[in-house]
């Protein structure tokens, strides 16, 4: 039967439909292609959906109960990267380093960014930012003075000097290095540095004696030292003038001229008392003791062979003991009784920091600051005993004490 056609018996001419069933082949094929368009249409959308999942990001975990979201906390935070460090910052710190401590005796200590007062009884410090970055080269210092702290970073014209009650500025130094020339800066008579160099051609010792806020105009000294060791072999006596070294001996350089005090080489140095390494005619060697107001010498006791090169010790203000960094064979803290030469302390240390303004003695001689990688101990001599101080300075590296 044909889907359109005429009627037979109308003759006006018009198709009509005939709405009849269809043939069973069409119906069968319009059902599959029916449920092919519906089964690719489901699949485009399972398709979509699963790429979604993939491109959304991970849900973050939830924190347990041991895990802490919060930033840690630092006892010196830093400020951040597009803000510059304020000059100066007064705070409290939490727990006064030492409670028992005269109400004057304040403690230096310097990182690289800060140099920070701290008062020992109450625990007030005031934060002071340095203006030259310390490099902590050999011959590098740490002054305190009347009214503040020189910072010196070794092997420069210039130093810091950082006042009590204002910003850091930089000072000028005699002696800016020029080929051949080494500069030393060491404490001097006070509110004074001595600045040393040493030619090497000839061999002498240049000396001059600088203001601590900089240079004043002071002449400089020449002093021919044939056979000494060197810029580096040149110290501080421990008080107001300059130990140097040169063939045959030690000399103590003061403002009335050199002195010869040892055949020796100091060992040790303080306010009273000096530590001398002299060996007899037939290479014994021993430690003697020097006393700095009469010049008498006592034999201590045979030499002690872990006090090496490159750690000067200090001896207490009392001249009761010597204290130094040993660094053979490996670095300890070591404090000697200077009435029987033996050790009443001895203890591992972390040589990570300048060893050459790592030790102070408090006014009183009653306990010694030591400052290592490890952090800050207080050491008790009499009782040769030593605990940790909390000190919130994270990399200090040089400590002062004023009192």
């Amino acid at each position: 039967m044909a889907a359109y056609g005429a009627d037979p018996d109308d003759d006006d001419g018009v198709d009509v439909l005939d709405d009849g069933p269809p043939a069973s082949g069409s119906g069968t094929r319009l059902l599959l292609l029916t449920a092919v368009v519906l089964l690719a249409a489901l699949m485009t959308v399972v398709v979509v959906a699963r790429t979604g999942e993939r491109a959304r990001p991970a849900p973050a975990p939830e924190p347990t109960a041991t895990q802490d979201v919060r930033p840690s906390r630092s006892p010196s935070p830093s400020p951040s990267p597009d803000r510059p460090r304020p000059e100066r910052v007064h705070d409290r710190l939490a727990t006064a380093p030492m409670p028992d401590a005269a109400p004057t005796w304040e403690l230096f200590v310097q990182d690289a960014t800060y140099v920070h007062r701290i008062n020992l009884a109450s625990g007030e410090r005031t934060r002071t930012r340095i203006e030259v970055a310390p490099q902590f080269a050999t011959g590098g210092a740490f002054v305190p003075a009347p009214g503040g702290v020189l910072t010196y970073p070794g092997d420069s014209a210039h130093a810091s000097w950082v006042p009590d009650d204002g910003p850091a500025r930089v000072v000028p130094l005699t002696g800016p290095g020029e080929r051949g020339l080494w500069t030393r800066v060491l404490p001097g008579p006070p509110g004074r540095v001595w600045v040393v160099r040493h030619d090497y051609q000839p061999a002498a010792y240049e000396l001059a004696s600088v203001g601590v806020t900089g240079w004043d105009g002071d002449p400089v000294r020449r002093l021919d030292a044939p056979g000494g060791g060197g810029w580096s072999g040149a110290v501080s006596d421990g008080s107001d003038g300059v130990l140097v070294p040169a063939a045959g001996g030690t000399w103590e350089v003061t403002p009335e001229g050199p002195r010869r005090i040892s055949r020796g080489e100091v060992v040790a140095v303080g306010p009273r008392v000096q530590v001398l390494l002299d060996c007899d005619d037939t290479l014994v060697c021993s430690d003697h003791v020097r006393d700095r107001a009469t010049g008498q010498q006592r034999r201590l006791a045979p030499a002690r062979r872990d006090a090496g090169p490159g750690a000067l010790g200090t001896t207490s203000p009392d001249g009761r003991w010597w204290a130094y960094w040993s660094v053979l064979p490996e670095t300890r803290l070591v404090v000697v009784d200077l009435v029987t030469g033996e050790a009443v302390v001895q203890s591992g240390a972390d040589a990570s920091v300048d060893l050459t303004s790592t030790l102070a003695w408090t006014p009183d001689s009653s306990r010694l600051l030591a400052l290592d990688g490890d952090g800050l101990r207080s050491v008790d001599p009499a009782r040769g005993e030593e605990r940790w101080v909390e000190l919130p300075v994270p990399g200090a590296v040089r400590l002062a004490l004023r009192g």
